[in-house]
């Protein structure tokens, strides 16, 4: 029997969803829950709703222990309840189909099925890649800056098997963009709202003064007797090859 233990959601809806994804694509039969699910994050009453239907067991996490009853010691002070949040004039395209057929959620929950039906190269070169919003029917992907423009160019050049891929899970072939995202910020998995400006400006070049160049120090050695020589002095006395 496959079982999955789960741990430490802290109210973050849409990273469990995404884990939930993967252990269903991996046919799990039983889950188990480690406790700390609604502490510190921005959707504790979703996080709490998925986990209770599954059914599951769950232990109960010291951060869990404490939102049930603030010690009287605790310097920490008890506040009420949140007011619901304003409707928005617009709703976002996360939580509809308007132009696309499919959700944000649908998305996510296909991902990994999508990456498992492509070619193993072409699977390495993506997985860091995940959706984090819809614009306009437009799949948003989120990547890490220092890897986007290699990352981008594998989603162009893949592109057509990226579409099949989707088709088969979604029922259409969906179009996509990759926009960098700082995946180390707190809320980085909260889905990114639609942006008309997809990059930000570039900065211009800082000018070079030819005057203030110097030459670049010596290369290191590239081989390792090369290296024992230079840097310890050592002598070689003989060379035997391998």
């Amino acid at each position: 029997m496959r079982l999955a233990l789960l741990s430490d959601q802290h109210g973050n809806d849409v990273a469990f969803r995404a884990v939930l994804a993967d252990v269903e694509r991996l046919g799990v039969e039983e889950i188990v829950c480690l406790g700390d699910v609604v502490q510190g994050g921005s959707e504790p009453a979703q996080t709490l709703d998925r986990l209770a239907a599954l059914g599951g067991e769950t232990v109960l996490g010291n951060a869990d222990a404490f939102l049930l009853e603030v010690p009287s010691a605790s310097p920490e002070p008890v506040t009420e309840p949140a007011p619901e949040p304003a409707p928005l004039e617009t709703p976002p395209d996360e939580g509809s189909t308007t132009g696309a057929g499919f959700t944000l959620d649908d998305v996510i929950e296909a991902w990994p099925d999508v990456l498992g039906a492509l070619k193993a190269p072409v699977r390495a070169a993506v997985q860091d890649a995940q959706p984090i919003a819809l614009d306009a029917g437009v799949i948003v992907f989120g990547v890490s800056p220092r890897r986007k423009d290699a990352i981008n160019e594998r989603f162009r050049k893949e592109a057509d098997a990226i579409k099949e891929a989707f088709s088969a899970r979604l029922g259409v072939q969906p179009r996509f963009r990759v926009r960098a995202h700082d995946f180390e910020a707190t809320d980085a998995l909260r889905p990114a709202q639609p942006s008309a400006q997809t990059e930000p400006p570039q900065p211009d070049e800082e000018a070079v003064d030819l005057e203030e160049l110097v030459d670049a120090p010596p290369a290191p050695p590239s081989d390792s007797v090369a290296r024992l020589v230079a840097d310890l002095g050592a002598e070689v006395v003989e060379e035997r090859p391998r």
